[in-house]
């Protein structure tokens, strides 16, 4: 083997080396918990206030968390997600 062909060798496997060290672990997802506040009866118009909390397995608000919360709905003919 050449002393060129070793050389280019050695660069691609350090190179490959230091991009598997620098990598972040993939961390194991935590099971969470959502915690959802609404009022059991609304009137047709009114406004609804629902609170949400995403809570981590030791119960603890998560920070920051955002939470999409929808529903199919149907009026006349028209559908989508509300």
């Amino acid at each position: 083997m050449s002393l060129r062909r070793r050389a280019w060798l050695w660069v691609v496997l350090l190179s490959t080396l230091m991009i598997v060290a620098m990598a972040k672990p993939a961390l194991a997802a935590e099971p969470a918990t959502l915690v959802l506040q609404a009022p059991d009866k609304v009137n047709l118009g009114e406004e609804v206030m629902i609170t949400a909390v995403l809570k981590d397995s030791k119960g603890a608000p998560i920070a920051g968390a955002k939470i999409r919360l929808w529903t199919p709905g149907q009026f006349l003919s028209v559908g989508g997600e509300m």
